[in-house]
């Protein structure tokens, strides 16, 4: 285990490794699984993120308590309709309807990846899917990317 970021970033130097290699040889030695197993689970958690995106942002969601009711379903649309009037542009408008998405699987008791905690687990999924869309990132190197941020 690293103590500090420094210390981790020494080591994938020193290594002349990326630090998602390094956390992943960590992970198998700490847990005991494999390489394969673990980055199967990573592969499943991505997905999860995916499809919570989706569920938030392809139709309204609504709890029995009120809390959310179709907010990034809507924000969404309004997003799509209305690209030009936003002072954020696509990227970040993109990324929070896709917070919010999450934010809104997650309080109507669906399945979400709780990254770092449920309250924020809208954050990580937004952002890495939106910079993956537009960039053009490939399903590994999001991998990689979740690696590195665990």
């Amino acid at each position: 285990m690293f103590s500090s970021l420094s210390e981790l970033e020494s080591v994938a130097e020193k290594r002349k490794l990326p630090i998602s290699e390094i956390i992943l040889e960590n992970e198998i030695e700490q847990s005991g699984n494999t390489r394969e197993t673990i980055i199967f689970e990573m592969q499943r958690r991505y997905a999860v993120m995916r499809r919570s995106i989706q569920q938030g942002i392809n139709k309204p969601i609504h709890t029995l308590s009120g809390m959310t009711k179709g907010n990034a379903f809507r924000f969404n649309q309004w997003r799509n309709e209305h690209l030009r009037e936003s002072i954020c542009g696509d990227l970040l408008s993109r990324a929070v309807a896709r917070a919010l998405a999450v934010g809104e699987v997650n309080a109507s008791m669906g399945c979400i990846v709780a990254t770092p905690t449920a309250g924020s687990a809208g954050i990580l999924p937004a952002v890495m899917t939106t910079l993956q869309d537009a960039r053009h990132f490939s399903d590994d190197q999001m991998i990689s990317a979740l690696l590195t941020v665990s």
